[in-house]
Formats: structure tokens, C-alpha cells, sequence
């Protein structure tokens, strides 16, 4: 049994029904959601949709969850589920709850979700301590994990996520005819949320459209934060040049066309849209923040941080965001930093060039092949 709250869009959802398409060749799978309205994605297998989608106020998430648990432990009792894996945070919490005897692997998919204090920190604990295995997308989120929760080491599991590159690669190559492409388009994707840091990114924008006014960039999500950001964008007198393009089913057609990814969040879990921009051709300008940027863009210690402009190995980072907002004021000084960086890249075509070709080389690391038999040795308790 694979667990998603939704199918709505995002990284986790695109990964979880992609395991589930990999998956059913060698098992029998069953992928469960708390709410299936929206689907953006097809997992390929039977989905049991519990329709017990988010509800607010404290009294109602309780009800909520304990509903959610119920309804999991009967599904796993009639359905004769042998493994469950669960994706993020709520799925992990309702599927550590309804445990039976099958074997539990939760994973964890964001840095947000390693909580600090309070309520959510002994949930946590209790999610890690219930499960077999507990899988993060970076390594520096698994030792960080493993540290703060005082789990032994063969119960937390490193587990990139994974990509099928060959039909990224098909629908790059897709005719694409409601958006130019003048010198330069940068493009980022990902939910409009605060801790994507798109203000951050709006800003650092200011700066490299006074050097190329024909410049453009290009947000692929929708969110919370659409209104603020269009604002912001109008106000930094970018209006005409930022285009807010909502979800898009495609965006390797635009990341094809574009001539660099950027990604200004404030803390990721393994950033699923670098990978992707970078198995598309696009050389990175990142934001060195927690965690996955560094794991993917160099072959060093991944436990450093960048004090600067860094140019890694297979893209360039600058130093994390601080707390985003949404006022328009000058550029602070990592905002500056990533301005620079991506003039540099932008004003030197061998450069970019050679990045470009770096991006397609290191995104061969992330295929569902070596996916696919990681997560098999975890399943079958073989690793």
C-alpha cells in the first residue's frame, strides 16, 4: 500500500504515484489517498480514495485523524497488506497509527517536517520509533533526523527521489505555442508558497532585468502566495516582465526553452523541479538551503553551506534565504549574490554551456532504476 494525502500536485504526489507505476510490475499495489478530487497525476494502479480530505480547528483534525486511522487499519486488515509505505507527514502519521503487522516505511520528504518542538515533535517521535525504516531524500535530512529524533542508524535510510528521464525527455520535445522565449528566460517551479521564497526571487529579478530589459521570468505553480507575489512584482515595476503561469501537466516544454533555472527556497526536502530542469539541459542558479540543493548541484561535503557564489560542480549555489517577505525594497545581500550569479552565467555562453552539459550529466544519477532497487531491498527488509 502506497499512502498520499492527495493527488493534487507537488513533489511527494509526483514521486508517490511514479513509485506506484514502477512498482506494479513486482507487486500487487494499492495507492490510497485522504482526498482524490483534482488528481494531477495517475499512479497506474487502483487508488481507494477514503474522502477524508485536511479539515480545520483542533477538534476537527482530531476527528479527522482518528476517522483516518480507522478506515486504514480495516483497509489493511481486508486487503491483506504485507507493506505500507506513506508519503509526508499526515500520511505518515495516519499510516503509523493504523499499523497492524505489516512492515511500515514512512518517508520523509521536506525539511519542515523535522519539527523542533511542541506537538509536532513528539508525533514525530512516535511516527519514527513505530516505523521499520524511515526514509529521507537527502542525506544531510537523514543524519539531521537520526540526530534529533536519537534513531539508530539502521532505521533511517537515505532514498533520492527518482525520474523517468526518457519521458522528461519526450515532453520536452512537445510543441510548445502560448509563450516566447527571449534571451533570457529564467524559469522556476513549485508551489506559491513562503517558504519557496519567490518574493526573494522577484527581487534578485529587479536586478538582472536592468541589465536585459527583454528579460523574463517564468513561475510554473499556483499557491497561497499568488496575489502577494503578482502585487510584489507590480510594485518592483516587473509587472511585464514575470509571468505567473499556474500548474502546468508539461513544464519540461518550457524548461527546454528556458536558458536558466533558478530556486530561491528557504529549506526543500530534494528539490524534484532541479532535477527535472537539469534532465532538460537547464544550468542552476540555487539558493545553498536545507536540504538537497548542494546534494545535487555538488560532489563534495554536503554539509557545508555556501558563504558566497559558489560555482559547484554541476551548477552554482549562493547562500540561503533568509525568512521571505513581500515588500518591495532593495535587494539584500544574498539576493544580490544570486543576481550576480545568474548575470555571470547569462553573460558567458561557454560557461552556461558547459553547466548546461554538467546539469544533463548529473541528472543520470536520479533514475527509477537504482530507485526501484533500493526501494526493493527496503521493501523485502533484504538491505
Amino acid at each position: 500500500m502506497l499512502l498520499v494525502p492527495s493527488l493534487m500536485g507537488g513533489g511527494q504526489e509526483r514521486i508517490a504515484a511514479g513509485t506506484a507505476r514502477k512498482l506494479r510490475t513486482d507487486y500487487d499495489v494499492i495507492f490510497v489517498v485522504f482526498n482524490g478530487e483534482n488528481a494531477k497525476y495517475d499512479p497506474g494502479v487502483p487508488i481507494v480514495d477514503l474522502r477524508l480530505p485536511a479539515l480545520s480547528g483542533r477538534f476537527n483534525k482530531l476527528r479527522n485523524f482518528l476517522r483516518r486511522v480507522r478506515t486504514l487499519r480495516r483497509l489493511k486488515r481486508s486487503e491483506g497488506i504485507d507493506v505500507s509505505l506513506s508519503f509526508g507527514s499526515t500520511a505518515n502519521l495516519a499510516n503509523a497509527f493504523s499499523r497492524r503487522s505489516e512492515r511500515l516505511l514512512v518517508s520523509v520528504h521536506g525539511y519542515g517536517s523535522l519539527a523542533d518542538c511542541g506537538l509536532g515533535r513528539r508525533l514525530n517521535r512516535m511516527i519514527y520509533r513505530r516505523a521499520d525504516l524511515t526514509l529521507c531524500v537527502s542525506n544531510r535530512m537523514r543524519a539531521d533526523l537520526a540526530a534529533r529524533y536519537r534513531l539508530p542508524d539502521n532505521k533511517v535510510r537515505t532514498l533520492y527521489n527518482a525520474y523517468d528521464f526518457e519521458e522528461i525527455r519526450r515532453l520536452a520535445e512537445e510543441p510548445l505555442q502560448d509563450f516566447e522565449f527571449p534571451f533570457p528566460t529564467l524559469v522556476a517551479a513549485g508551489r506559491l508558497t513562503p517558504v519557496k521564497g519567490y518574493g526573494h526571487m522577484l527581487r534578485a529579478f529587479v536586478m538582472v532585468a536592468q541589465r536585459y530589459p527583454q528579460a523574463r521570468l517564468l513561475l510554473l505553480g499556483e499557491g497561497e502566495c499568488s496575489a502577494q507575489l503578482c502585487a510584489l512584482a507590480a510594485e518592483l515595476g516587473i509587472e511585464a516582465q514575470v509571468t505567473f503561469a499556474g500548474f502546468q501537466k508539461n513544464p519540461y516544454q518550457y524548461m527546454k526553452r528556458a536558458h536558466l533555472f533558478v530556486l530561491t527556497s528557504q529549506s526543500e526536502g530534494f528539490p524534484n523541479v532541479m532535477a527535472e530542469a537539469m534532465a532538460c539541459g537547464l544550468p542552476v542558479v540555487s539558493a545553498d538551503c536545507a536540504t538537497g540543493p548542494r546534494e545535487i548541484l555538488s560532489a563534495g561535503d554536503w554539509s557545508k553551506e555556501a558563504s558566497g557564489v559558489e560555482y559547484a560542480d554541476y551548477g552554482v549555489l549562493v547562500p540561503p534565504m533568509r525568512p521571505d517577505h513581500f515588500r518591495a525594497e532593495p535587494p539584500d545581500d544574498c539576493e544580490r549574490q544570486f543576481a550576480e550569479a545568474a548575470l555571470t552565467l547569462l553573460g558567458d555562453d561557454k560557461l552556461r554551456a558547459d553547466y548546461a552539459a554538467r546539469a544533463l550529466e548529473r541528472s543520470a544519477a536520479f533514475g527509477y532504476d537504482r530507485y526501484c532497487e533500493t526501494l526493493k531491498r527496503m521493501v523485502e527488509a533484504c538491505d
